[in-house]
């Protein structure tokens, strides 16, 4: 996983033990994202937010909305699984290499 990616879980459990709601506007707050040319950093944060979905750290809050700058966002809350998981090491390329050799016959 990336880095960036551990930095918005890390951010997310951050806003969790305030007790304040999981947006993508308090992600945008709590990492500063900026504006880019294409996106605006709520934007981002919003992909962000997708991201940690698919991997199944967050989930919706049904019924649930915070006030947002042009119209109400969706809160989100931590699974068990964003609440437990640690970052390991990624495995080194030599080892991947040398579990999958390219196409050696005996």
């Amino acid at each position: 996983m990336k880095a960036t990616t551990n930095r918005c879980l890390k951010a997310i459990r951050d806003l969790e033990k305030k007790g304040q709601p999981i947006t993508s506007m308090a992600l945008r707050d709590a990492i500063g994202i900026p504006d880019t040319n294409r996106s605006t950093a709520l934007d981002v944060a919003a992909g962000w937010i997708s991201t940690l979905r698919r991997y199944g750290f967050l989930k919706v809050s049904r019924g649930e909305r915070a006030p947002g700058p042009v119209r109400s966002v969706q809160v989100y809350y931590l699974t068990d699984w964003g609440r437990r998981y640690k970052a390991g090491k990624l495995a080194k390329p030599t080892m991947r290499i040398a579990a999958n050799p390219d196409g050696e016959k005996e």
